[in-house]
């Protein structure tokens, strides 16, 4: 099988001026083309003809450019050669076979090109026209695969499979004969057809195109056995290999890039699981600020201070676990601390301010959902998995002994960190601070 009309006739040596030769073999129009004898006759001649004769006329046209481009390597030539069929194909003649023609030359030539869309677009028109077109369904298939059509690139195989009705017998008879068992064995040894099969069928679950890209393959190696062009079939098949591979490895690559991109995380939650931290959803953010584990094992975290009387807050950026809460207390609050703004009546002294936090503040995130967490992937909230009024897990507000380190403060029995370290701040002997510790626990 040819893959144009053009390709039985034999390339003759290039000739450098077009001048010299019959307009019918020019590749490109010379200097004062309308004065040539041989282009007036042919437009004297094109308009006595008749569409069919005209059609042939441009088909002939394009085989000598694609001829001529093929040779020199010339890619003008085979846009040109394209441009040709498509005159032809204008002139919407009535012979069904020449119609034919010019769809699979211009497949052939856009496959050439690397337009492979439009490829399978004369592909399937010469179907049309000709649903027996072996060279349409060859075109058109490797099209399909070209495009990543599955469906497609399947239905054109199967198609090509239903052109001959002894397909199965010859199938039969050539696998018990020594050149078909040789080409079986040739396929089986390059493709790896039983060890391809059965990595598709594992695949199954990961990828759903995965049997319908066996089916095909099925197809295309019952196809070796049916056509004598079976080096297509062959590049089809290797192609259909190449990309399913080129598939597989972006897969792997992306699942690689993932992995790597969770790997801190993995190690953070890994770190805070270890050492017996509980963490739930967050009630505030802190922005990008995380905790981290430095070079001798321990953990930092950044924490953060409420003012429910104000509306204030305090972000303490790195706060080592082992570091006492009133060591912090008293840079905060202590006599040489700057003055607070807000507090014009000076009850947020060193002596009277008390920290909370709220005991059971949530349901403490497996360690899976940890590490998504910590990649900035929160799980969804569960309403029925907030802080509880009643019952033995009932949320209440516990005074943190200041005399403790932050790390004794969030290992206790009852505390679930909300995202980070979160404490409230009052002042103590205030109505607001007996408002607040009654009024507060309502809304749970």
């Amino acid at each position: 099988m040819s893959d144009s009309d053009s390709e039985e006739i034999t390339p003759s040596q290039p000739v450098n001026d077009n001048a010299d030769l019959p307009a019918l073999f020019w590749d490109s129009m010379p200097d004062n083309a309308e004065e040539h004898p041989d282009y007036i006759a042919m437009k004297a001649l094109e308009e006595e003809s008749t569409p069919e004769e005209r059609a042939e006329n441009f088909k002939q046209q394009g085989n000598n450019k694609l001829r001529v481009g093929l040779k020199s390597k010339n890619r003008l030539l085979l846009r040109e050669a394209v441009e040709a069929y498509t005159k032809g194909l204008a002139l919407k003649c009535s012979d069904t076979q020449l119609n034919l023609a010019l769809h699979n030359n211009r497949a052939h030539v856009h496959s050439l090109l690397g337009n492979w869309r439009s490829a399978l677009q004369d592909s399937q028109a010469a179907l049309q026209l000709e649903p027996a077109s072996i060279k349409a369904v060859f075109r058109g298939a490797r099209a399909a695969l070209k495009l990543g059509q599955w469906d497609v690139c399947g239905q054109l195989l199967q198609q090509g499979l239903a052109l001959e009705p002894e397909a199965a017998e010859l199938l039969q008879i050539q696998q018990v004969s020594w050149q078909g068992r040789a080409s079986y064995r040739v396929v089986q040894q390059v493709f790896k057809w039983d060890s391809w099969g059965q990595l598709l069928q594992q695949g199954l679950e990961l990828e759903p195109e995965a049997a319908e890209l066996l089916q095909i393959q099925q197809l295309l190696q019952q196809g070796l056995a049916l056509e004598p062009e079976a080096a297509e079939l062959l590049q089809i098949q290797q192609e259909l290999a190449a990309s399913r591979k080129q598939h597989e490895d972006q897969q792997a690559a992306q699942a690689a890039a993932r992995e790597a991109a969770l790997a801190p995380s993995r190690k953070l939650a890994a770190a805070i699981v270890l050492k017996g931290y509980r963490l739930t959803l967050p009630e505030v953010h802190v922005g990008s600020k995380q905790p981290y584990v430095d070079k001798q094992g321990a953990l930092h975290w950044p924490v953060m201070l409420l003012y429910p009387e104000t509306g204030q807050q305090d972000v303490i950026e790195d706060w080592h676990e082992e570091d006492l809460v009133a060591e912090h207390l008293d840079v905060m609050f202590g006599p040489d601390a700057p003055s607070i703004d807000w507090d014009t009546a000076g009850e947020y002294s060193r002596q009277r301010v008390q920290l909370y936090y709220l005991s059971n503040a949530g349901q403490p995130l497996k360690q899976d959902q940890l590490v998504d967490a910590l990649h900035g992937k929160w799980p969804e909230r569960d309403p029925q998995a907030g802080p509880k009024r009643y019952g033995s897990s009932s949320s209440r507000w516990v005074p943190v002994d200041e005399s403790l380190s932050l790390r004794q403060v969030l290992l206790a029995p009852d505390h679930v960190i909300p995202g980070v370290p979160l404490f409230w701040v009052l002042a103590r002997d205030t109505q607001y601070q007996a408002r607040f510790l009654a009024e507060e626990l309502r809304r749970f």
